[in-house]
């Protein structure tokens, strides 16, 4: 949900086959710009405007995709939404017809080369709205949005904003956790040995002191030792992010250009109000050379850069992670009560205790795991707009929540209202071994579907309240800006090339004693590529586009 993601990107191949079927901007613009008819002034037309006016039957195409394709349930899925829609004032004379994708991208792409008739359309992934948008395969909807405001009247203005480009829209983000909440996570044996009050040290996370925080780290790597040694003599300990490197850890991680930026990030500096990088600051420069320490005190495995099980390891065992960092949302309490009922998250024995990175949430650029959109190639593009509605008001509930979660007796048991258990229960909802899913993060807005074994209420109403919609919460300024990249391209890819032959190493403190020289060698490197001409150019934008607002 909020900042939950990771949907994938389109490839370069990917692109270049969206180019082929869409055809020329030329071909698609009269299909690109929405247009509602306009209703003449006459007694007739008066007169229908206040009855219902019989349509006649379309039938819409929805791809998106599940990681698996048609399942076994999917047709009987459908026909129950059908049955909905029939039985839905304003709706009656539409059938939908499912296309579930296992391999989204390609399968899309395909679609559109060969010219095949498409109607509504869930964004690959994020990263991938810009290629989508530029590339015609999307109507705009703005005209649409106005003559049907269903679609987006439960949606927040930030959120409507992130669907835009150039001031137009072109979908509709779903609504999830949008806010990202970024976690520390310690062994809970280990910090009751270290003595240190809980209180104090979530104030000093809060209070970014970093003085405290490395000290905090070091007692609790000897804690560790007079602990979990015993136990487990073969362990090795490794804290593989910096603990007292949480400023730049929150403040880059939580409003950074993931989609441009590579292993490294440009990010929106709220103090400075521009965007900055984040290798150059002072605090990830103390951080990598804290590391280096810890490395040279053999506090840190020398194979953790080329031996995944080191570094991805649980929290007890061969390996320990006295520290990690995760992106999660809730109170600390509710992600500790959550990681410790997940065998998934403690692969050993042993429990977590959690804190809070920062004391407020933010709103990042353009964080929503999908979004969904009109296809350029529907003949039906008013219905399809329309459709939207279903999928993001909760005057439709039945049909997202059929949508999401299949049939009831089969897929689901209702509990109570508003409450169900799905009965091939994956961790969250469904996946590839269920006999029918659609993700909820796919489209629509999630805060309309029934709460199932992932989620409690008190968890939604954090999210929905806390987070996304709390006056407490910063809403990154450029979080709707879409970055044209074409005057950066040339730097853009030699400044990921270097931070994929420097960062890692440079982060993990393995260079020991030539950290320092390693550092400023990799910045010295990242500026003759470029770097400054790349924050110049972003910056500019940025102006352009807080301008237009």
């Amino acid at each position: 949900m909020k900042k939950k993601v990771m949907a994938l990107l389109l490839t370069a191949a990917v692109t270049t086959s969206l180019l082929a079927g869409c055809g020329s901007k030329e071909d698609s613009s009269n299909t690109n710009v929405a247009s509602v008819p306009k209703t003449e002034n006459t007694t007739e037309t008066q007169k229908e405007s206040v009855e219902t006016v019989k349509k006649d039957p379309v039938t819409l195409t929805y791809w998106y995709r599940n990681n698996v394709g048609e399942q076994e349930y999917t047709q009987q899925v459908e026909d129950k939404l059908n049955e909905i829609l029939a039985a839905t004032e304003g709706y009656e004379h539409i059938t939908i017809d499912l296309h579930p994708c296992k391999d989204y991208q390609t399968d899309l792409s395909l679609a559109l080369t060969a010219g095949e008739q498409i109607d509504i359309i869930s964004l690959p992934g994020a990263g991938s709205e810009a290629e989508i948008v530029s590339d015609g395969v999307l109507v705009a909807l703005d005209d649409y949005l106005a003559a049907n405001p269903e679609i987006s009247a439960e949606l927040p203005d930030w959120l409507m904003d992130m669907g835009k480009f150039d001031g137009t829209t072109y979908y509709v983000p779903n609504y999830q956790q949008a806010s990202n909440q970024m976690f520390c996570f310690m062994n809970k044996e280990v910090f009751e040995a270290t003595g240190y009050n809980y209180d104090e040290v979530q104030q000093a996370f809060y209070n970014k002191d970093q003085t405290y925080l490395i000290k905090f780290a070091e007692d609790a790597l000897v804690a560790a030792k007079a602990t979990i040694k015993k136990d487990h003599p073969d362990t090795t300990y490794i804290n593989p992010i910096l603990l007292g490197n949480v400023n730049s850890y929150v403040e880059c991680g939580q409003s950074g250009f993931p989609s441009i930026s590579g292993k490294a990030k440009f990010y929106w500096d709220f103090d400075a109000e521009e965007i900055k990088f984040s290798d150059s600051r002072e605090d990830v420069r103390a951080g990598f050379l804290q590391n280096a320490k810890w490395y040279m005190e053999g506090l840190i495995p020398p194979d953790q850069m080329t031996n995944p099980e080191t570094y991805n390891n649980g929290f007890l065992g061969e390996y320990s992670v006295i520290f990690n960092y995760a992106q999660s949302f809730g109170t600390p309490d509710m992600v500790a009560a959550s990681r410790n009922a997940s065998e998934s998250n403690l692969q050993k024995d042993g429990e977590v205790i959690v804190w809070a990175l920062d004391d407020h949430n933010v709103i990042g650029l353009r964080n929503a795991a999908q979004g969904v959109g009109v296809s350029a190639t529907s003949k039906n593009p008013e219905d399809a707009a329309n459709f939207l509605a279903l999928l993001f008001n909760s005057k439709y509930e039945e049909f997202y929540n059929t949508l999401c979660y299949g049939l009831e007796g089969i897929h689901y048991n209702v509990i109570s209202d508003g409450k169900i258990e799905t009965t091939e229960f994956q961790g969250t909802q469904g996946g590839a071994d269920t006999t029918y899913c659609y993700w909820k993060w796919v489209g629509g807005n999630t805060f309309n579907a029934w709460l199932n074994q992932s989620m409690t209420q008190e968890q939604e109403d954090y999210i929905l309240n806390d987070l996304n919609e709390s006056s407490d919460t910063f809403v990154v300024p450029v979080a709707g800006m879409v970055v044209d990249t074409q005057p950066i391209d040339t730097e853009l890819t030699q400044l990921k090339s270097i931070c994929a032959e420097y960062r890692d190493a440079a982060a993990s403190g393995i260079k020991g004693a030539d950290e320092e020289a390693y550092l400023s060698e990799y910045l010295d490197k990242m500026e003759a590529a470029g770097l400054s001409k790349v924050l110049e150019e972003l910056n500019a934008q940025a102006k352009a586009y807080l301008s237009s607002k």
